[in-house]
């Protein structure tokens, strides 16, 4: 479970999933590659190939090495969130069987050396030379510019979107358990349907991916904003897909992109009308269908992100519905929306304080 061959596969397979843009996260793969590291590092490196140093039998119990597992796993969540405290507190909530002062501390030691780390590379990478790893291979929400006035009238719109995000958070986790019964007796059949199921979905998602936006209307880029719109590249958050100049797709905008900066799009404030109501709708549906038929299939995959999206979307749109009754910006509604899904969905409440 925790091998070095292991931990290639999901390497490899992570990367393959995220850039095949499949409705999957890359965190689940993150957490399980942090903590196959920590084991190996725990026995001095692979069954085959281990050095016998003598400061290693301190890890030759079962105790440390649950411990050192742990702070791999943490260690994994804050390589995908940028957030140590996030990463202990996940490690709290799911991981640990057993807690302690001594594995706090471990813990965060673990996420503040890969907060530095990372920061490192970000600096090293603005030059452009290192992809998207600098500007958009991350999951950064910075929120700090960003001020709200509450209210006491805003309680019932946040109750409100607690009750839903319970709801359809079970409702999720009994369907998904459905599929994942009928994929296992499709994968127990051998590797070839293992992999058929997998093309399928695949296939699946690319002709959604790109078949939808064409029914969305176009919408006229706002002169105020400074951003470049509408954009053709990779980068951008107004995709002018099959309109005409001066006019965006918001569906396209959703869709094509990669799934951390359609999280950053949706969760963007001050834009009340960057997105239709019929889009965010086509959105949500299409991808609670992709996130319950593609989990499952033979490849590394999470859960973070599709849940963050679907829970935006619905936020979102009861952003739209609740304008005129509150003050909260529409991000923000979309802010909560997900982490009331992840909440109903995988049962933290903590950890998704401090992950955003």
């Amino acid at each position: 479970m925790f091998g070095a061959t292991t931990m290639f596969v999901k390497i490899i397979g992570s990367i393959g999933t995220v850039a095949a843009g499949l409705d999957l996260g890359k965190e689940g793969p993150l957490v399980h590659i942090g903590t196959c590291i920590a084991s190996s590092l725990g026995q001095g490196g692979t069954d085959n190939h281990r050095i016998k140093w003598r400061w290693l039998r301190y890890f030759n119990n079962d105790r440390d090495r649950r411990d050192l597992i742990t702070c791999g796993s943490a260690a994994g969540v804050c390589a995908a969130f940028r957030s140590p405290v996030g990463g202990v507190l996940f490690a709290l909530e799911e991981v640990a069987t057993w807690w302690r002062s001594a594995l706090l501390w471990r813990t965060f030691f673990s996420t503040a050396v890969v907060v530095v780390v990372l920061r490192g590379f970000i600096e090293i990478c603005k030059s452009g030379k290192c992809g998207l790893f600098g500007s958009g291979g991350l999951i950064m929400f910075d929120v700090s510019h960003v001020t709200y006035t509450y209210h006491v009238t805003d309680i019932i719109p946040v109750t409100l979107i607690g009750v839903i995000g319970g709801v359809l958070g079970s409702l999720y986790n009994h369907f998904l358990h459905k599929v994942l019964r009928l994929y296992n007796l499709i994968n127990a059949k051998g590797k070839i349907h293992k992999v058929l199921l997998s093309l399928s979905v695949s296939l699946f998602t690319s002709v959604c991916l790109y078949g939808l936006p064409f029914l969305a209307t176009c919408k006229p880029c706002d002169p105020s904003i400074k951003e470049r719109c509408p954009t053709n590249g990779r980068s951008g958050n107004f995709k002018q897909f099959h309109c005409p100049k001066g006019h965006y797709s918001d569906l396209a905008t959703l869709l094509l992109t990669t799934n951390v900066d359609a999280v950053r799009n949706i969760f963007s404030s001050n834009t009340p009308n960057e997105f239709s109501m019929g889009s965010l709708w086509i959105f949500f549906v299409l991808y609670c269908i992709l996130g319950l038929f593609t989990f499952g299939i033979a490849t590394p995959s999470g859960l973070f992100l599709p849940i963050i999206l679907m829970g935006s979307a619905y936020g979102r749109m009861l952003g739209g519905v609740m304008g005129s009754y509150t003050s909260i910006d529409q991000g923000l509604y979309a802010v909560l929306g997900a982490a009331s899904l992840m909440a109903g969905s995988m049962r933290m409440t903590v950890t998704l304080c401090y992950i955003p």
